[in-house]
């Protein structure tokens, strides 16, 4: 190595301040009719990548419903790689998404035996999950993270569910996160930038002051921003635990 190529090796490992804030990439999950998709709506110029129709009422662009995985792959490529002065790619939803992950599955893979399998579940235990996480994570995210590039924010719409947890230190309990299976919500998680949680902001009845456990609500809604036993949240941006 040249004296000009190890000065040039040691300037670029030299430490520099991270002050670029790169376009968010949020998760918005909770219960139907909370919401979600008029959240993504009101994003910085959106548009839509759909696997189930709940744009009803709402004027925004989309593309056309997505039936399949190479559909979705298309349309985010579109995104990624045409001209357009769109901000905010938002995916409505992920648990629509998960099927097609699934089928996706079930077309490339055989089971141990080399056979075709007609099911998700028909892999040996949890292997066909772990394929489809595997796709998940290989191609669907780097389409998504190539929107970065393109100064695009993301918003992943996902309903609810409830998922086992298993701390190594206490009882497994079940707690509340977005709906897919549980190795592509691991990888969710801990991918995104932010995970909020939406739902009815809820109280507690009391009698005679004391708290009876029955929960009442006002028609307002919260969305939780930080995780908790009860629920899985995150965010990178120092949010209020409540919105």
């Amino acid at each position: 190595m040249s004296d000009t190529d190890t000065i040039t090796a040691r300037a670029s490992l030299a430490p520099r301040r991270n002050d670029a804030v790169p376009p968010p990439r949020v998760v918005v999950y909770g219960t139907r009719g909370i919401g979600k998709t008029t959240f993504g709506a009101h994003a910085p110029r959106p548009i839509f990548v759909r696997t189930e129709d709940g744009l009803s009422g709402l004027d925004v662009d989309t593309f056309p419903l997505c039936t399949s995985l190479e559909d979705v792959e298309t349309q985010l490529r579109w995104l990624a790689t045409e001209k357009h002065d769109y901000k905010t790619c938002v995916l409505d939803s992920l648990t629509g998404l998960e099927p097609l992950l699934w089928r996706r599955v079930i077309e490339t893979r055989r089971d141990k035996r080399g056979q075709r399998v007609a099911s998700i579940a028909d892999f040996d235990f949890q292997v066909g999950y772990d394929f489809a996480a595997d796709v998940f994570t290989n191609d669907f995210l780097p389409l998504i993270n190539a929107l970065r590039d393109r100064r695009m924010a993301v918003v992943l719409i996902a309903h609810v569910t409830q998922h086992k947890f298993d701390p190594p230190d206490m009882d497994a309990y079940e707690r509340i996160g977005p709906a897919m299976h549980k190795k592509c919500n691991e990888r969710l998680v801990n991918w995104a930038d932010a995970v909020l949680y939406a739902r009815s902001r809820m109280a507690a009845t009391t009698e005679r002051g004391k708290t009876k456990g029955k929960p009442v609500g006002d028609g307002s809604r919260e969305m939780l921003t930080c995780d908790q036993p009860a629920w899985f949240a995150k965010n990178r941006y120092q949010l209020p635990e409540t919105l």
